[in-house]
């Protein structure tokens, strides 16, 4: 039967196709080229920068180093709106010299990427690990001079500095400046280098600072009285011409002066360093003599009176007297005025002729001929009124200061009250509305003329001092409307909203005669019953007038 071969039954078959191997050969190709692939992809990634990787807000995923430089300078590289309150103004970054450091951020940034060999990154990359995240600052430079150039121009076209306050020459009153705004160049440098470094925001709000619109002050008050000399063609500064003033502010301190540390004789106005020693030797209230002396010397201007009062305070001696108030002056620091000699005036006693030479008279450039042995300036004597108001309202200032022992609030306000008893109708007093409060002293002699005083207004009070000088001859019919004007303007900056529009009329006082009688009224406290005896209109009604001594007004 054959049973010696292999038959059908005795033979093993082969297995069918190789299935299983081409899977297993397919799959493990597959796995070594997607291995590749991963490995090739990682390899290209390893030429980029990993996710997370930024400069500031600006993200560089994936991005070549060359690519990762010029994203940086495009996105800084656009231009800066600044805006001038609703004004545009683009500054471009090269225009200042801004520039990337570009090969120093790419080294901060290498630096800090977490270094690993290339399996570990590739194993990392296999199994999708996420990078740390690398964010480093921006890094650049620009020329801060240009940029400070720049913002300069900006506020030079669009700055709109206030108008400064103005005045009406023909009414003597002021008005307000205008507002204005100006940039603020110190406090918006800051935020345009801050914009410079953020380019996601790149406008600017400039610091503009608004200003109020200036008020009128003293220095506007000097511009006037400046061109309204200009105005009248009077030469105040000339060889032989001058006017001298000085104002004060008795609120601020605050101070102006248009020549007004020129010496010119004392005149009259010495009379008031003069009351005010005699005041400083008083230990007790004046009594009846003495308040009649004082009251006799301020408002009828009496040199006999005058050295009756230096015979006082020189214990007898008027020369010495007279020493005493030029010793009181230089303690007080006004080395201009001095006296020293009695005031003219038969009967007075003749002392050894002294002069004294002071920064004011030895001015080269000006020269008043000032009485030898009586000089003062506008800015002393202004400045001793300045001093006794503050000692009279704040028992304060360079009196007391000097004198604290000496001097007394009430005593200063005594000084006061018997000045503004001087009523002469002209000069200070014209320039102010009726019943405004004047406390001043006036002289005049050929060739120079003089009013000083304090003037107490509802606006502020304030002191005012003006001489003035011509060498040939001054007529009072030209000098005096001058004077009277810049009072009415002192007073109008001082009351802006009830100026004195015009000089108002007056009727000037033609002399001071005082009946004997009113010594027994004059009240250095309430100098008016006093006044209503010496008003020139009463003191010539006055039945059977006897004359005083020192009766007629002397300059």
């Amino acid at each position: 039967m054959g049973y010696g071969k292999y038959g059908t039954f005795g033979a093993r078959r082969r297995a069918g196709f190789p299935w299983l191997e081409l899977i297993s050969i397919f799959c493990l190709l597959a796995a070594v080229g997607l291995a590749f692939v991963q490995l090739v992809s990682f390899a290209n990634q390893q030429e980029t920068f990993p996710s997370g990787t930024c400069v500031g807000v600006v993200c560089l995923d994936n991005l070549t180093r060359a690519e990762a430089v010029a994203a940086l300078e495009q996105a800084y590289a656009s231009g800066i709106v600044l805006m001038y309150k609703d004004n545009p103004i683009i500054l471009e970054p090269s225009s200042i010299g801004f520039r990337l450091n570009s090969d120093t951020i790419m080294a901060e940034i290498e630096n800090s990427i977490e270094q690993k060999s290339f399996w570990e990154g590739f194993w990392d990359f296999i199994w999708r690990r996420p990078n740390v995240p690398v964010t480093v600052e921006i890094s650049s430079q620009f020329i801060p001079s240009q940029l400070r150039a720049f913002l300069e121009d900006v506020a030079l076209r669009y700055d709109q500095p206030p108008a400064p306050a103005s005045y009406d020459l023909n009414t003597f009153t002021f008005r307000d400046g205008q507002p204005g705004y100006t940039m603020d160049i110190e406090t918006s440098l800051p935020l345009v280098e801050a914009a410079l470094q953020d380019p996601t925001n790149r406008m600017v709000e400039l610091v503009v600072e608004e200003t109020d619109a200036p008020k009128p002050d003293l220095a506007t008050l000097r511009n006037l009285i400046l061109a309204y000399f200009d105005s009248i063609e009077f030469v105040y500064d000339g060889r032989n011409q001058l006017a001298s003033i000085f104002i004060m502010d008795l609120q601020t301190g605050q101070e102006i002066s248009i020549n007004a540390d020129i010496a010119f004789a004392g005149m009259s106005m010495i009379k008031i360093p003069i009351l005010a020693d005699m005041f400083r030797k008083l230990d007790y209230a004046a009594n009846e003599e003495e308040a009649y002396l004082i009251a006799q010397t301020m408002i009828c201007s009496g040199n006999f009176t005058a050295n009756l009062l230096l015979q006082l305070t020189g214990n007898g001696n008027q020369c010495a007297g007279a020493d005493d108030v030029t010793n009181m002056l230089q303690e007080l620091g006004l080395r201009n005025t001095f006296l020293t000699a009695s005031l003219a005036e038969a009967g007075a006693q003749e002392c050894p002729f002294v002069t004294r030479e002071t920064p004011a008279n030895q001015n080269p450039s000006y020269n008043t001929r000032p009485d030898p042995q009586s000089q003062t300036t506008p800015e002393d004597i202004g400045t001793l009124l300045g001093m006794i108001y503050e000692c009279a309202t704040h028992g304060g200032g360079g009196l007391i200061a000097a004198y604290p022992d000496q001097f007394t609030p009430n005593e200063c306000q005594q000084m006061i009250e018997v000045m503004q008893g001087n009523r002469i109708g002209v000069l200070l007093e014209k320039g102010v509305p009726e019943n405004t409060r004047v406390a001043h002293k006036h002289g005049w002699i050929e060739d120079t003329h003089g009013d000083v005083g304090i003037v107490f207004t509802p606006g502020g009070d304030y002191v005012l001092a003006m001489m003035f000088y011509n060498e040939t001859f001054l007529n009072y019919q030209a000098y005096w409307p001058v004077m009277e004007d810049i009072s009415r303007a002192t007073y109008n900056l001082f009351n802006p909203t009830a100026p004195l529009l015009a000089s108002r009329e007056t009727t000037p006082a033609e002399e001071c005669r005082v009946d004997e009688r009113a010594r027994q009224v004059v009240d250095l406290n309430n100098i008016e019953p006093f006044i209503q005896v010496v008003l020139p209109d009463q003191a010539r009604t006055l039945p059977n007038p006897q004359p005083s001594r020192g009766c007629v007004s002397a300059p």
